[in-house]
């Protein structure tokens, strides 16, 4: 199952890829709008589309950042409370997490089946077919959704080792990537017991 949900985290890196192409989309309808008012021109559909990209950019953008320990994190009771109990809390954040973006990912799923149902378009002046964005934010949804599970998931099967991991401690994480000499202080330390034993000997 481990190695199942290893395969994963390209995917995750990969919404992030997309969230950035999202935002970059969603800049340059804003400048197109922009623009194009100053010039008197009108650009019907342009303000709705940017509204879609912002909400698909952030809905991509939440699986890769929770992966990697980007999200807040309110830790103060966790980090008072002991091993076993630890783990238990831990255990039923996630899966409380998993349950909300599950339901989140199915409701707007819903909303975007609905659309193409009754074809359904919007209510501007460009009248684009509604299913198109809002499947797109779906999906974003629903990956965030798979990455609330994987790491649920992770919880049961590695037990405390979960508790290291960046979606459970964030900070720590942040200040191993922001200090490259972290490696070679746990690598000099482990191996200072060795060169006692081969002192002694």
């Amino acid at each position: 199952m481990l190695a199942i949900l290893d395969r994963l985290e390209p995917l995750y890196r990969f919404c992030g890829y997309v969230a950035a192409l999202l935002l970059l989309a969603l800049t340059g309808l804003v400048l197109t709008s922009i623009l194009s008012r100053l010039a008197g021109v009108f650009l019907g559909g342009v303000t709705e589309l940017a509204g879609y990209a912002m909400a698909a950019g952030s809905f991509f953008a939440l699986a890769w950042t929770f992966k990697s320990g980007g999200h807040i994190r309110v830790t103060l009771l966790l980090k008072r409370a002991g091993p076993g109990s630890r783990l238990g809390a831990e255990r039923w954040a996630r899966a409380v997490m998993a349950a909300v973006a599950g339901y989140l990912a199915f409701y707007m799923g819903r909303l975007a089946w609905f659309s193409w149902l009754f074809g359904e378009r919007s209510e501007g002046s460009a009248g684009f077919l509604l299913w198109v964005p809002q499947g797109v934010v779906a999906l974003g949804a629903a990956f965030f959704a798979l990455a609330a599970l994987d790491s649920f998931l992770r919880a049961l099967l590695e037990g405390e080792a979960c508790l290291a991991t960046p979606e459970a401690d964030p900070q720590s994480s942040d200040a191993r990537a922001s200090d490259p000499r972290a490696g070679d202080t746990r690598a000099s330390e482990s191996a200072a017991p060795d060169r006692g034993r081969g002192g002694e000997r």
